[in-house]
């Protein structure tokens, strides 16, 4: 179990470190007021990113896996406890019982957990957490090649809207909404 904990060490300070490395070289960055009118010329540095697509995923990957391990700890800190009140208490309500029993109805003076119990508690919010960030890669991925393949289907060439009415052609003897006419004249409009 130690080699585990190991290797997920090694893990996470690799992404660490790949999440810690300088920007592309193509990344602007903006130093002092921008004026509102000109935001036009503003880009954000992630719009023209020159890194390649595995490392945004990468980077995902590693925040998503970061951000839900305080959460996936929680969870697993709370299982890890229901297990042991399971085990030595049955789930019961006696004082001994309760020296086992997750967070909310422990009693004074509870049973802690070992440091087998603490170190596995962590490989499981671990794994949690990379599960986590694993089916988010998986989505996102799915959604980028569901839209590639939109894009595939679209027809070459220049797309042509036409616009039609929603009743279809007007009847005869049916007015058109004003303005609509061919030869009415167009509203001017006035410079101030």
């Amino acid at each position: 179990m130690r080699q585990a904990a190991g290797k997920i060490q090694i893990l996470l300070i690799f992404s660490i470190v790949i999440g810690l490395l300088p920007q592309p070289v193509g990344a602007q960055v903006i130093s002092g007021p921008v004026h509102p009118t000109n935001f036009q010329a503003v880009q954000h540095p992630a719009a023209e990113s020159t890194s390649p697509q595995w490392a945004r995923d990468f980077r995902r990957w590693n925040i998503v896996a970061f951000g839900t391990f305080p959460f996936s700890l929680l969870v697993s800190t709370i299982a890890m406890d229901t297990y042991r009140w399971s085990v030595h208490g049955n789930m019961g309500f006696d004082a001994y019982s309760r020296q086992f029993a997750p967070w909310p109805i422990r009693t004074a003076g509870a049973e802690l957990m070992n440091n087998r119990q603490r170190e596995m508690t962590f490989v499981y919010a671990a794994s949690l957490s990379a599960a986590l960030a694993f089916v988010d890669l998986f989505i996102v991925q799915s959604r980028r090649r569901a839209e590639q393949r939109r894009l595939e289907g679209l027809p070459a060439g220049n797309i042509i809207i036409t616009i039609e009415p929603i009743g279809g052609e007007p009847e005869a003897g049916e007015a058109e909404p004003l303005g609509m006419e061919p030869d009415s004249p167009q509203p001017q409009l006035s410079e101030p």
